[in-house]
């Protein structure tokens, strides 16, 4: 018959066995280029999966229970209001869960997707005035560090022009920015800011 009594180990064995399973624990992780280098959010799924549902007719996402982020793995079905999305040039198309999820997603397609950026057709953001309506995210406008809270944190409040951004700097707080201002460590310092809200 088996005991189930605990091994009594001495410190140094303890401290040595703690060491052991850490190592083996992060050694899958050490093999990630998105835990080396800083990357905008948690690993991606083992490989993104494409939505079984393009976009609407008029380029809005249409997310179903089964889309996860590529960026995070967060079922987008969950954030509606938040959801943007990433055409490929072959129809391919991926949902993601917040603005902040799909502008780093499209900047390391090449990461996230398994796609150079030349073969994205088109970036989808939310447009926060009208729900239920997307923004190409290239002529959108952003407004940041707002008191708006999105599935990721601190969240990048889409605009379809300057003035209605500053409508809601004027609602919400925060300051206007381009869509080329917003770079990746921009947005990797919204995640850095947003660990503590």
């Amino acid at each position: 018959m088996r005991s189930h009594h605990r091994v009594l180990r001495s410190p140094a064995q303890a401290v040595a066995r703690r060491a052991c399973l850490q190592a083996l624990a992060l050694a899958p992780l050490a093999a990630l280029p998105s835990c080396r280098d800083g990357a905008t959010s948690t690993p991606p799924p083992a490989k993104a999966i494409a939505a079984k549902q393009g976009l609407s007719s008029d380029g809005n996402p249409q997310p179903t229970g089964d889309d996860r982020c590529p960026m995070c793995a967060m079922r987008v079905i969950d954030h509606p209001d938040w959801a943007g999305a990433i055409e490929l040039a072959t129809g391919a198309t991926y949902y993601t869960c917040s603005v902040r999820c799909t502008l780093a997603t499209a900047m390391r397609s090449d990461s996230f997707l398994g796609v150079p950026p030349d073969q994205i057709k088109r970036v989808r953001v939310p447009h926060y005035l009208e729900k239920g309506k997307s923004l190409d995210a290239d002529s959108a406008w952003y407004v940041i560090d707002s008191d708006v809270r999105g599935p990721m944190g601190l969240a990048l409040l889409p605009a379809a022009s300057e003035q209605e951004a500053q409508v809601l700097v004027r609602r919400h707080q925060g300051r206007v920015l381009s869509r080329k201002d917003v770079t990746l460590d921009v947005l990797k310092d919204l995640k850095q800011r947003s660990k503590g809200h």
